[in-house]
């Protein structure tokens, strides 16, 4: 028999910071198919300079922050490539949701992203 996992649940493993947890019978972080894992083996040598670039982006734009759409077109990176860098910030708690919401290019909100040292500090 096998257990059900929850999707909310954070894996019990102590993981390195930017490491996807694996889903069962599938290796992290693509889905296993053909082209997925292709992907996945081309960003890994990119990934850790992309993860700089969007930390230091992030970062110098100050308490404005950056929500991923401003990520993506400020460093020319497709969103598929500047999001995973983004989220795996993220979890690694070296970005955070700053509470603030602007629109995207779409007139949709979107979550403005700022360093933790940035989030306690007045915006002018």
């Amino acid at each position: 028999m096998t257990t059900q996992l929850n999707l909310f649940d954070r894996p019990t493993e102590q993981q390195h910071p930017f490491q996807r947890a694996a889903m069962p019978g599938r290796p992290a972080p693509h889905s296993g198919g053909e082209t997925s894992s292709a992907a996945a083996g081309e960003m890994k040598s990119q990934a850790g300079r992309l993860r700089q670039a969007v930390l230091a982006f992030v970062i110098g734009r100050g308490v404005d922050g950056a929500t991923d759409q401003e990520i993506g077109a400020a460093l020319g990176l497709d969103s598929n490539t500047a999001r995973p860098r983004r989220w795996e910030l993220a979890e690694a708690g070296l970005i955070v949701d700053s509470g603030i919401r602007r629109r995207t290019s779409s007139g949709r909100k979107a979550v403005v992203w700022v360093a933790p040292e940035h989030l306690q500090q007045e915006r002018f």
